[in-house]
C-alpha cells in the first residue's frame, strides 16, 4: 500500500483542523433552568451508582443544587470529605453538564453546609424504621412471622 501525495497533504489538513484549539467565547452557552439543571445532575447520579459509586451518587442525590446567577451553580454538601469526592468528581461531571446543557460557561460553587444532615439511626428500633421507610415489605415479613426487630 503505498502513499500519494494527495494523501499526504489531505492527512496534514486534517491535522490542522483537528489542532485548531477551541476558544471559551466559540462555545455555546445556552441559558437553562432549574428543572433541566435537576434532571441532567439526577440522571449523572444514576450513572454513578450504576458505576458501583454509591457514595458520589449518595452526595449528588442528597440536596439539590441551586442555580445561581450568570451559570454559576450552587451546591452545599455537609462535610470537607463530601467537598473533597465532588471537587475530585467535577473534571468529569462539568464536561458532562457543558455537553448536556449546551453551556460551556456553567461552573459549581461547592460550599459546606450546616444544614445538610443525614439522618442517623442510633438505636435497634430507629434503625428498623428506616429500613421499613426504605423497604415496606419488611413489616408484613416480621409481623407474619412474629419476629422482634
Amino acid at each position: 500500500m503505498g502513499l500519494s501525495l494527495s494523501s499526504i497533504a489531505f492527512k496534514k489538513t486534517i491535522k490542522k483542523v483537528e489542532a485548531k484549539p477551541l476558544h471559551a467565547e466559540d462555545l455555546p452557552v445556552t441559558p437553562f433552568d432549574q428543572k433541566t439543571l435537576e434532571k441532567f445532575w439526577l440522571l449523572y447520579a444514576n450513572d454513578l451508582k450504576k458505576e458501583g459509586k454509591n457514595n458520589l451518587a449518595s452526595i449528588f442525590t442528597i440536596q439539590a443544587p441551586e442555580l445561581g446567577k450568570e451559570d454559576r451553580v450552587n451546591f452545599r454538601v455537609a462535610n470537607e470529605m463530601n467537598k473533597g469526592e465532588m471537587t475530585r468528581e467535577l473534571e468529569y461531571f462539568l464536561p458532562y453538564l457543558h455537553k448536556n446543557l449546551n453551556n460551556y460557561k456553567v461552573k459549581i460553587d461547592l460550599e459546606l453546609s450546616d444544614s445538610v444532615q443525614t439522618e442517623t439511626a442510633i438505636t435497634p428500633r430507629e434503625k428498623y424504621e428506616h429500613l421499613v421507610k426504605m423497604n415496606p415489605h419488611l413489616e408484613t415479613l416480621r409481623s407474619t412471622f412474629d419476629l422482634d426487630f
